[in-house]
């Protein structure tokens, strides 16, 4: 499966291959449904049957600058080509209707006016009506949902979370959100934007966060900040960073995560280090939320959740080491979906109620 390790150059185009889905019994087998997962960097659109077989499923890369119309525009791009393999696979049975649309969104949306509150990574979403801006371009119904609260009934219905009751999923990108699983269901709280968990101070007075505050997770822990970190330490000290300099084409500026990643794989000392840091500041904000919900489980998803042991061994001591001592400790795993979470989680908003 594709993660952050190996993304697809700048504006460009993949094909993304996803295995068939442990759809409910009660779900129909005709029509097709659509899944839209927008990431900071990364958009995905995927087209299901709703007997649970992925047919066809996109992903394409924000260009540099890019604005909230550039994604969109990518978007509807991906899905009039994942509709037209779709109806191609579908001629034989005879129902290419297209039923729902399930979009998670990376940031804070108004679940129930289908609107964007804004993002910390691209321009131009404040307010964005999105899910009527859907609606009308393809006339069917469409689900908007905050990508953690996607990806979390994702892997709560298909996923690593199967059979689960009260779960909490974190996703860890270019930025960092979690969903809350309770009794089965999605928890979005008062206002509809529960599981910021990337905006948790863990710093006081540490380095800004695109939210305007000070010493967030996202700030520490996110793969947009991990990157950041790698090009501080491999300017300050080039020896120590050669190599993640050799990755990044020569040019300690252009280190980014997916740099780190391959670099901590390789066994290279400062870069495995880039990443245990982190686990320590996430650690200790998954032990907070587990002091505070009591969740049987904790699924880490996103780019860095496919680093193996160099992230899960320091991740759970840390988790351990500020758990409530009296608290039994949950289940610290990857994503069974991994960097896919979040589409499979967008196709489970729009099978969801079907």
């Amino acid at each position: 499966m594709s993660n952050e390790r190996a993304q697809p150059p700048q504006g460009s185009q993949q094909l993304v291959a996803l295995p068939s889905l442990a759809i409910r019994s009660q779900f129909a087998t005709a029509g097709i449904v659509i899944g839209v997962d927008i990431g900071g960097t990364n958009q995905t659109v995927a087209a299901a049957r709703l007997d649970g077989e992925v047919i066809t499923t996109r992903r394409r890369r924000l260009q540099p600058n890019g604005i909230a119309e550039d994604v969109v525009a990518n978007v509807f791009e991906m899905i009039d080509e994942a509709l037209d393999a779709a109806k191609r696979a579908q001629e034989h049975l005879g129902d290419e209707r297209l039923l729902r649309v399930g979009v998670g969104f990376g940031g804070p949306v108004d679940q129930k006016h289908g609107c964007v509150i804004t993002s910390h990574h691209v321009p131009g979403w404040d307010g964005y009506p999105l899910r009527a801006t859907i609606e009308q371009k393809l006339d069917t119904q469409a689900v908007l949902d905050n990508d953690a609260n996607a990806a979390a009934l994702g892997e709560a219905l298909f996923g690593a979370g199967r059979g689960v009751k009260n779960l909490l999923y974190v996703n860890v990108g270019t930025g960092i959100g979690a969903g809350i699983v309770l009794n089965g269901a999605l928890y979005h709280g008062e206002h509809g934007v529960a599981g910021e968990i990337g905006h948790v101070t863990v710093m006081p007075g540490g380095p800004p966060c695109g939210c305007g505050k000070l010493g967030c997770l996202e700030a520490l822990a996110s793969g947009r900040s991990i990157g950041r970190r790698a090009r501080e330490a491999a300017i300050a000290d080039a020896a120590a960073g050669a190599a993640l300099i050799e990755l990044a084409g020569g040019e300690a500026a252009a280190i980014e995560g997916p740099h780190v990643f391959a670099a901590a794989a390789a066994g290279d000392a400062l870069a495995q280090r880039l990443i245990e840091e982190p686990a320590q500041y996430l650690g200790l904000a998954l032990a907070g939320a587990a002091n505070l919900l009591d969740p049987g489980m904790i699924i880490v998803g996103g780019g860095l959740s496919d680093s193996g042991d160099l992230l899960f061994v320091p991740l759970r001591d840390a988790v351990r080491r500020h758990l409530l001592p009296s608290l039994p400790m949950p289940a610290v795993v990857p994503a069974e979906y991994g960097y896919n979470a979040g589409i499979i989680g967008a196709l489970a908003l729009a099978f969801d109620g079907l």
